[in-house]
């Protein structure tokens, strides 16, 4: 039987090289991206702000009649599909 222990140790090594190497490339990018708005998190980081999902409350109502919605995006939806509401340009 041939002996594995060099062969994972090489491999464990690497691995380890691999994530030293991608805590620099998100360190750097975290200085430079900032000042244009964006932001890299290491992979398996919970996101600074989490979106509503499936099974959201539905915090956001219609001012015009008693839909409620979970995303701005389907109230706006609703707005310009039901009540013919567009957004303004800001």
């Amino acid at each position: 039987m041939k002996d594995l222990t060099t062969p994972l140790r090489a491999l464990h090594s690497r691995r380890q090289a691999l994530a030293e190497k991608e805590r620099r490339l998100i360190a750097d990018l975290n200085r430079v991206l900032p000042k244009i708005g964006y932001q890299i998190s290491p992979a398996g980081a919970k996101a600074a702000t989490q979106r509503p999902g499936p099974g959201a409350p539905k915090k956001l109502a219609c001012p015009k009649c008693s839909r409620r919605f979970a995303h701005r995006l389907h109230l706006g939806r609703h707005l310009s599909a039901t009540h013919k509401i567009k957004k303004r340009a800001a």
